[in-house]
């Protein structure tokens, strides 16, 4: 009898562990229905404007500036536009007002002379493949952040966020 009654005891001591709630660190991400939606982590707090130029020659840029960065960028809250040359690039730029222009470091002349135009000038925010910390160094001192082709795709949305707000503060000043 008094072993049946233990049984009974510990089974039921699982079972009210069982269906209590656990809460730990984030507790409130653990509960059912109530975690955070994967697409409104990296939402943007100011979205904007933001022009890749996939030039046609570069195989980096066409690579990193892929459809799924495009997608990620419009998901987190930003108005996405594609240049696949110099000729649309120009007109983008005609047409149209950036926060933001992302680009190939090897087409960073071509950007500078297209932007050079602009009454407000958006930010040149150049990607770069595998290149030394120094040259890496270098490029974010001039241009403020850079893309790297071993950023994971969150990164690249962070960086970019936060370019998107250098460029809404300095339209301010």
């Amino acid at each position: 009898m008094t072993r049946g009654l233990l049984a009974l005891l510990i089974v039921l001591c699982f079972a009210s562990a069982a269906f209590s709630p656990l809460y730990a660190c984030g507790d409130k991400f653990l509960v059912n229905s109530r975690g955070v939606k994967q697409s409104l982590v990296y939402a943007a707090p100011h979205p904007g404007s933001v022009l890749l130029f996939r030039n046609a020659d570069s195989k980096l840029a066409r690579s990193l500036l892929n459809e799924e960065l495009q997608q990620d960028l419009m998901r987190a809250g930003h108005e996405v536009h594609v240049a696949r040359n110099a000729a649309e690039l120009s007109e983008a730029l005609e047409y149209g007002t950036f926060d933001v222009v992302i680009g190939d470091i090897a087409d960073v002349g071509t950007l500078e002379t297209a932007l050079q135009s602009q009454a407000v000038k958006p930010l040149l925010m150049p990607v770069m493949g595998k290149v030394s910390k120094e040259d890496i160094k270098k490029a974010e001192g001039q241009y403020g952040r850079v893309l790297k082709a071993s950023h994971r795709s969150s990164t690249m949305i962070l960086l970019v966020n936060d370019m998107v707000d250098k460029a809404k503060k300095a339209a301010k000043a």
